[in-house]
């Protein structure tokens, strides 16, 4: 599986679209037996290796790998000059939580599946 993060500047808006490509077989297995995993797309956002975060806003929980690709655009007008910041730490912030939820699912094992047999 890959994440791939698309960043542009269109008109003073900086656009963020972030999604999902080559997920493996394996991949797709685990998230049939563990189900989606939610990420939240909101919240604080934190630069990477920041300590503070650039702007907080609100939660939005999207769907792994269903609900994505996920675009937001962080404008000027609403942001002022720290827009380029907060569009830098919203895919930061992204990025570090998929990483996170993705190797907890690598990292369960299935022990419920199989077939036991009972001679009788």
């Amino acid at each position: 599986m890959k994440l791939v993060i698309d960043k542009k500047l269109v008109s003073n808006n900086y656009e963020v679209v972030i999604s999902i490509a080559d997920v493996q077989p394996e991949e797709t297995e685990l998230f049939a037996d563990f189900g989606k995993v939610s990420i939240n797309i909101g919240g604080e956002l934190t630069k990477k290796g920041g300590t503070a975060p650039e702007a907080t806003i609100g939660d939005a929980f999207k769907y792994l790998p269903t609900d994505f690709p996920i675009t937001r655009v962080f404008t000027q007008a609403q942001y002022g000059v720290k827009a380029v910041d907060v569009a830098t730490a919203f895919a930061d912030t992204i990025q570090l939580r998929i990483e996170t939820a993705i190797t907890t699912m690598k990292a369960k094992q299935d022990s419920f599946t199989g077939t036991s047999e009972v001679v009788l």
